[in-house]
Formats: C-alpha cells, sequence, structure tokens
C-alpha cells in the first residue's frame, strides 16, 4: 500500500508541475518574456526558450512538504524550516542570476549561506564509509560556544558537499531534458533505497518520490525540442534537494555520488583541463562531455539516451553494491570517462584547426565568438 502512496504522491506532483508549465504559456507574452535569458555562446538552442522549469517545482515543492507535515505522512522532527529557507533561496538566487548574471563569487558565497542554513537547521553528516577503512567520524571535534555545539569537520564536508553538488548538476544542465532525467533517475535511486528494510526511511522515499515526479513533469516539456528549461534555479534546486536526501539520509554520501558519478567526474576533468588551460574553474566552455559528443557529431538525443543509460546503470550498481564496490564502479567510470575525453580532444585536434575543447585555447571573448563563427 505504501509503494501505491508513493506513486500517487509522484503523479501528484507531476500533474501540477504539468498544470503550472500549461498555465504559463496562456499568460500575456508580456509576462512570459520576463523568463527567457538571452542565448549564450554554449548553448545548443536557436531561439529563446523559458527557463521556469526551477520556479515551479520550487514552490510546488514547498507546497507538498508543508501538506504532507499538516498531514502526518512526514514527520514533525525534521527540520523542514530549514530546508524550505534553503529552497526559498535558491528560488530568489536563481532568477536574479538569470535576470543579472552573477558573477561566481556571489553565486558562491550565497551557496555557502544555503549549505550553512543546513547545517544551522541539524541536517549534517556526521561520518563517511571509507573504503577498505571502515567509518571517518566527522564528530570527533566539537567547539562550544554558550548552549551552542559546532562540529566543524562535520559542518565543512556537509557544506562543500551542497555546494559541490549545486554546481555539478548546474553545468550538467547543458542539454534539452539531460539534468532533469539524470535527476529524476537519482531520486528514484534514492528513494528505493530508503524502501530497502536495512534503510527503512519513509520520509526519504515521500520526498524523493514527490521531487522525481516534479522533475518527471519538467522532462515532459524540456525534452527534445525542449519548450522550456530548468534555468540556473531548477539545476541548482536539483543539487541542493539531492544533497539534503543524502545528509538526511544518514550520510548516503557514497550513493549518491555514486548515481550522479557520470556529472561529478565530468566535472572534475573540466576543472583539471580548465586548470591546465590556466582559465578560471567557474568560467562557462564548452569542455564539458555532452558538448564533446555534440561536437563529434552525435545528436542531442543520441547523448542523453547515451549518458542516461551510463546514469541508471550507475544506479542499480548502487542499490546492489556495497561501500568497497561502488567504490571501484566509481573508479571505472572514471577512467572510462577520461579515456572519452581525450579520444574527443583528439578527434577534434584532427578536424578542427583550433577548439574550445583544446586545453591549449584559452577562455576568452574571441575564443567563444571563433567557436560560434565556426558552428
Amino acid at each position: 500500500m505504501d509503494i501505491w502512496r508513493l506513486i500517487l504522491l509522484a503523479l501528484i506532483a507531476f500533474c501540477l508541475v504539468g498544470a503550472g508549465v500549461l498555465l504559463f504559456f496562456r499568460l500575456p507574452y508580456s509576462i512570459q518574456r520576463i523568463f527567457y535569458s538571452p542565448i549564450r555562446f554554449r548553448d545548443t538552442h536557436k531561439n529563446p526558450v523559458p527557463r521556469i522549469g526551477g520556479v515551479l517545482i520550487i514552490p510546488i515543492i514547498i507546497f507538498l512538504i508543508g501538506g504532507l507535515v499538516l498531514l502526518g505522512v512526514l514527520p514533525m522532527g525534521i527540520s523542514w524550516q530549514g530546508i524550505i529557507f534553503g529552497a526559498m533561496i535558491v528560488l530568489g538566487y536563481g532568477v536574479w542570476d538569470e535576470r543579472k548574471d552573477l558573477s561566481w563569487k556571489v553565486q558562491l558565497i550565497i551557496q555557502i549561506c544555503i549549505g550553512l542554513i543546513l547545517v544551522i537547521s541539524g541536517i549534517t553528516i556526521t561520518g563517511i564509509m571509507i573504503p577498505f577503512g571502515g567509518i571517518w567520524a566527522l564528530d570527533t571535534i566539537m567547539w562550544r560556544i554558550g548552549s551552542l555545539s559546532i562540529y566543524p569537520l562535520s559542518a565543512l564536508v556537509s557544506v562543500f558537499w551542497v555546494v559541490g553538488l549545486m554546481n555539478v548538476v548546474n553545468w550538467l544542465d547543458g542539454l534539452d531534458g539531460l539534468a532533469s532525467s539524470i535527476g529524476v533517475i537519482a531520486f528514484i535511486t534514492l528513494t528505493l533505497l530508503a524502501l530497502t528494510p536495512f534503510v527503512g526511511q519513509y520520509h526519504i522515499a515521500v520526498l524523493g518520490m514527490i521531487l522525481a515526479g516534479s522533475y518527471a513533469g519538467v522532462l515532459w516539456f524540456n525534452w527534445h525540442p525542449a519548450k522550456i528549461f530548468l534555468g540556473t534555479t531548477g539545476s541548482m534546486f536539483l543539487g541542493y534537494m539531492l544533497a539534503v536526501l543524502s545528509l538526511m539520509s544518514g550520510g548516503k554520501v557514497g550513493t549518491s555520488a555514486l548515481v550522479f558519478a557520470f556529472p561529478i567526474l565530468d566535472a572534475c576533468i573540466v576543472i583539471l583541463r580548465r586548470l591546465s588551460a590556466r582559465c578560471s574553474i567557474f568560467e562557462a566552455d564548452r569542455r564539458h562531455l555532452h558538448y564533446g559528443l555534440l561536437d563529434i557529431g552525435w545528436s542531442q538525443k543520441r547523448v542523453v539516451w547515451f549518458l542516461l543509460s551510463i546514469s541508471a546503470l550507475f544506479g542499480v550498481c548502487a542499490l546492489l553494491l556495497g561501500t568497497v564496490g561502488k567504490f571501484i564502479i566509481f573508479l571505472a567510470g572514471g577512467g572510462v570517462l577520461l579515456c572519452m575525453t581525450m579520444w574527443i580532444r583528439e578527434y577534434e585536434k584532427r578536424f578542427f584547426e583550433s577548439s574550445l575543447m583544446c586545453d591549449t585555447i584559452k577562455c576568452n571573448d574571441n575564443d567563444k565568438k571563433q567557436y560560434e563563427t565556426r558552428v
């Protein structure tokens, strides 16, 4: 019966988001145009598309959480206020960034504040399972300020995890349906894990299913050719809630990391390539794997299906394997991804005189214009 209740909650979230999208397109264009953003050099679409995914999802999730807490489906003891407050900041920050294109420094400060809100609310990680080495306790060091107890190591790792996942997902959101579809897989995987007898956290399953339903509702309109985008708000909220779920479920960081192994590994490789090219690691470019696959001739749908299959495989491994197995699969995935990146780089060097994918090219406006001319 609980399974059917979870499916019903997902369907309700799916329908609410879908209804919100349909309602948006009935609004006067003078209101719709607020959510359209200029096309950037790295974008794959040629016509403006409204970035309203997150603007719709966040209020619906807040509404559903509040209603489920009042109905007793979700427990009262959890710091929902902190989660909701953080979600509201993500909403405001995302809309602000879409309008003003905030600098990376401002964004990083806001993201750290969001992570600290969760820490202050008591949503932290107290230990990490180390492959071949037991548990790394993060609550061994405590600072006491008056009646307040602070665990600095736990707080530092928790904030880093939240900020990291928010940026990883935001970087992933480069093709129609890519981030939203992988997000649905991640939330369903965490839901299934929460329902296992070993874990037994029904409230995590409830939250995971309404998130999966919400992002599936966006995916319906976000699939290529996309009618709407997640936008900064939707992608940042996806990473934020994935971090929240992993922290709430007793520090399922390893499971979440494996489910999102492709985006995390891709982000690590991109950072290394930006550093080797003497670029800022926060400078947007087309060094990501999904852009590289497009550049060698793959279609958007082919790229998304390929990466979606990889993420689904990682999700199955996350459910079936232990800590050591997850660690081995994660390393193997990193090796495969690195080989694919090197292959794409050699392909581009062979067929293009210069490319934003090549590490010899710096990140500047001239290179962006050169890429636009080539495309």
